[in-house]
């Protein structure tokens, strides 16, 4: 017959072993399940299920236009901006503060909460005046250039974007001297 090993060192081993089985065994159960529930909720990045992000609203009535309209559209939008919106500078500076509100010890929930709302403005604006010139666009069209419209802006709803890079971003320029 075999001969049990009854030492208390082995036992405490394999408990301690044991249990830390059972905890990475349920790490990776929740891991997987937070993965099949995302999954199942949104589906691919390219599903029907998630929700649209703000360049696919206005990106699909922009990539719609053809380039005569869209130049005129970009031109309306840049004389109707000036001194109302903030400029490139301006709205970089804003970051920079949200930065700085960030990283400084005396945090400042307030104050960035006016920097969020005068960004989340600026955006609401320009949305309001792209669909006004988009819509002023489309009035003066011919019903033939309308359809046209129509017909563009129907096959980008079915186009798939292509994505360009990994996670979907353009590849980096690289640093020329």
């Amino acid at each position: 017959m075999a001969e049990q090993n009854t030492s208390g060192k082995n036992s405490s081993v394999k408990l301690w072993l044991r249990g830390l089985l059972l905890v990475s065994l349920g790490v990776n159960v929740a891991i997987a399940g937070l993965a099949v529930g995302a999954f199942y909720r949104f589906g691919t990045p390219s599903s029907e299920k998630r929700p649209p992000r703000g360049d696919e609203i206005a990106g699909t009535y922009t990539r719609a236009l053809n380039s005569e309209d869209r130049r005129a559209i970009a031109r309306h939008l840049r004389s109707k901006q000036q001194g109302v919106m903030p400029t490139r500078a301006e709205f970089r500076a804003q970051f920079q503060e949200v930065v700085a509100i960030l990283r400084s010890e005396d945090f400042q929930p307030d104050a960035l909460a006016a920097l969020f709302e005068q960004q989340r403005d600026f955006g609401l604006k320009r949305a309001e005046l792209g669909h006004e010139l988009l819509l002023e666009r489309l009035t003066d069209m011919t019903a033939e250039e309308r359809a046209e419209f129509a017909d563009r802006l129907e096959e980008n709803l079915h186009k798939k974007k292509k994505r360009p890079g990994p996670g979907g971003r353009p590849p980096k320029p690289e640093n020329r001297p």
